[in-house]
């Protein structure tokens, strides 16, 4: 009787040989997954830095802490799905072409006003978890654990920065008129703020890491 002959493992560029359970044609469709979320997060990431440093109006203080907050979150997270990539066998993107190739979230371009900063971010936001949930089927149906955990993650973290960024514009987000500051807005938003902070978590006086599933 023939033996049953065991999957091929593949290697990382001529490194270790991996076998993490997880058929290799299932691993390249996570890793493919995961690089558009990659890309999506480091887009993201660098427009709320842009709108941190660009913010001005009556806002600005409370609006540059809270896209500082976002932005640092989002630094760490681009670690975390990079080296899930890795971990998968295959490489990570890591330039501006590649990004903007995978990514389904636009660039800022010119310099914005705070409310119009606030929609792009809420939509950025929205974009980054409707990524992370077309990866989440393709990782479930292939039991990937590791990955799973990483995007519920993700997706909770993303919910909780959209809270706060539509807190500061209330239904703004699809009004045609983006000049008008609605009322209660400055209200609306210190009532998020202490959770908005929740994103960042100080450990050994190190500085923030990536918020953890509630």
């Amino acid at each position: 009787m023939a033996k049953t002959q065991p999957p091929t493992r593949a290697r990382v560029h001529n490194g270790p040989q991996i076998d993490l359970g997880i058929e290799p044609a299932q691993r390249k469709a996570i890793a493919e997954g995961l690089a558009k979320m990659l890309a999506d997060t480091y887009t993201l990431y660098l427009k709320t830095h842009n709108f941190h440093w660009n913010v001005t109006g009556p806002m600005f203080q409370t609006l540059h802490l809270m896209f500082e907050q976002q932005y640092n979150e989002l630094a760490l997270a681009v670690d975390l799905v990079a080296e899930r990539i890795r971990a998968l066998g295959h490489p990570a993107p890591g330039s501006y072409a590649q990004f903007s190739k995978l990514s389904s979230i636009s660039e800022a371009t010119g310099v914005l006003k705070a409310e119009d900063m606030i929609c792009q971010l809420v939509e950025g936001q929205e974009a980054l978890v409707r990524t992370a949930r077309k990866v989440f089927v393709t990782a479930e149906k292939a039991s990937d654990q590791v990955t799973i955990d990483l995007l519920t993650q993700r997706m909770q973290c993303m919910r909780r920065q959209r809270g706060c960024s539509e807190a500061c514009w209330s239904k703004g987000r699809r009004a045609k008129d983006l000049s008008r500051p609605k009322q209660g807005m400055v209200r609306q938003l210190m009532q998020w703020m202490p959770m908005c902070q929740g994103l960042l978590v100080t450990r050994r006086g190190t500085g923030p890491r990536p918020c953890a599933v509630s």
